[in-house]
């Protein structure tokens, strides 16, 4: 890092950033000159900030620009990218923050078997937009804000954000399930299966999303593939008592009584074996 260019551009841009607050108190101001001055104070912090992008201090000052000389939208726009910026590694707090309100909604609907309030909601939403301003590559947070939409029954919003996460990391198990899911409730079941696929092939050993798509094709009455999927999901969880009662059931719908009954057999068998013993 060239540490004498990087003052002397700071430097040079405190120089500019005194004199239009000294400009902005004359009577008969000179716009002109002030316009001047302000897009010279502003480039010489922006090359600061090449040199060091991790210079808090000079974000802050470029944020407060930003925000004290300029009121539309592009400008102030920039104004909070650079407040962000000026809270370096500590912008994470906002997802934190974010992830705090989603968990809070889920605990509140559980205690009060109800939906939680809004608020909860909106401020979740906010964070998780805030910090993504600062952090638009992380794919983790555009699922956490997709699910917030999601949660709200709110799908064709939710289905952006899900795009964007699967643009930037295409292969991610939970974008890919949350997106299916979000999918299927829009019944844009082409969609869902289309990414449960995706998601058998790069987690072959994993039974879940062989059993969702069983249920997808359950819904379009084709138990013949229900059958197909949800025999691959016992191949991968030979002793979950559910997959073998949701087996038995789609054979007993496509008409064949035997292998229902004995699917039937094996899952209260099974069940039998996690069933809690009665205490003394």
């Amino acid at each position: 890092m060239d540490s004498d260019s990087f003052e002397e551009y700071v430097s040079e841009a405190d120089k500019l950033y005194k004199k239009l607050e000294e400009m902005s108190r004359d009577s008969e101001l000179d716009l002109r000159k002030f316009d001047e001055c302000l897009q010279r104070a502003i480039e010489s912090y922006e090359k600061a900030l090449k040199i060091n992008p991790k210079a808090k201090g000079v974000w802050l000052k470029l944020a407060r620009l930003y925000h004290n000389y300029f009121s539309e939208s592009p400008q102030l726009d920039n104004a909070l990218k650079c407040y962000l910026n000026a809270l370096g590694e500590e912008v994470k707090i906002l997802k934190d923050l974010g992830e705090l309100f989603l968990m809070r909604s889920f605990s509140h609907g559980r205690r009060y078997n109800r939906l939680p309030p809004s608020n909860d909601y909106e401020w979740a939403i906010l964070c998780f937009s805030l910090y993504l301003l600062a952090r638009p590559e992380d794919h983790e947070a555009w699922i956490d804000l997709a699910d917030t939409y999601l949660f709200q029954n709110r799908y064709s919003e939710a289905q952006q954000y899900y795009d964007k996460a699967l643009e930037i990391k295409p292969d991610d198990p939970r974008a890919l399930s949350m997106a299916a899911w979000n999918a299927y409730e829009m019944r844009n079941h082409k969609k869902a299966i289309q990414l449960l696929e995706r998601y058998c092939q790069l987690s072959p050993t994993n039974s879940y999303p062989w059993k969702e798509l069983a249920r997808i094709y359950e819904q379009q009455r084709n138990y013949k593939k229900a059958i197909s999927y949800m025999e691959e999901a016992v191949k991968r969880e030979p002793n979950n008592w559910v997959i073998w009662e949701d087996l038995g059931r789609y054979y007993f719908m496509a008409g064949d009584d035997t292998k229902a009954v004995a699917c039937r057999s094996k899952a209260m068998e099974l069940r039998a074996k996690y069933r809690p013993k009665e205490s003394l």
